[in-house]
């Protein structure tokens, strides 16, 4: 994308930050608000009929850590991103956020809102679906149980990072089928969690295949 090369202040990473140059710190925050701005508009047009609880799951998941690093990823803003640190989804994430800010402040929210339908993250059917009862058809279809557990929990209270395990239990076979996701809220953690699970090939070939086959 064009545009990308026309930003600069959004790929200095806080580990780059020196006396001549300012972090992406704050476009990130102003990032983070507008990406929240625009998905929720885009599920209050576009899903009329989902109550507000139903968007708020929705609007965790596509403004999550791990969705917005995947579209970092395909952005490739991690060849792009200025940093002394090591690049991991947490980074990815904060530097599409400072992406966004830095294109709502040079060109305004219609660039922004463009900008974002390109990505393609606002038409991710895939991630708009709920995971966690996508699973539980499945889990009920098949008799199986599914558990969520909490592993860790780090960071400061106002930047913590959650770690839960989904755990899916086959009776029949005698069998747990174990995922774990990381979020910054526990539900974020479990909707990731449930993500790997639906993508795990052995519970994959057992439960979703071979009832679509």
């Amino acid at each position: 994308m064009k545009i990308l090369d026309e930003l600069t202040k959004a790929y200095v990473h806080p580990s780059k930050k020196n006396k001549n140059r300012k972090d992406n710190q704050r476009l990130e925050f102003l990032g983070d608000s507008v990406i929240g701005l625009i998905v929720s508009e885009y599920l209050f047009r576009n899903f009329p009929h989902d109550q507000e609880g139903k968007m708020s799951q929705s609007l965790g998941r596509m403004v999550s850590t791990e969705n917005l690093a995947k579209y970092a990823k395909i952005l490739k803003l991690n060849e792009r991103l200025h940093t002394s640190s090591r690049v991991n989804s947490k980074a990815l994430a904060e530097v599409f956020e400072a992406v966004v800010g830095e294109i709502y402040i040079k060109y305004g929210l219609d660039t922004v809102q463009s900008f974002m339908q390109e990505t393609g993250l606002l038409e991710d059917n895939d991630i708009i679906l709920d995971s966690k009862t996508k699973l539980v058809h499945i889990a009920n279809r098949n008799n199986l149980d599914i558990d969520y557990e909490i592993i860790s929990e780090d960071g400061p209270a106002h930047d913590k990072v959650f770690e839960m395990a989904c755990t899916v239990y086959d009776p029949t076979d005698d069998m747990n089928y174990i995922e774990t996701g990381k979020g910054k809220t526990k539900k974020e953690a479990e909707f990731v969690a449930s993500d790997r699970m639906l993508d795990n090939p052995s519970f994959s070939r057992s439960f979703i295949d071979a009832t679509n086959g």
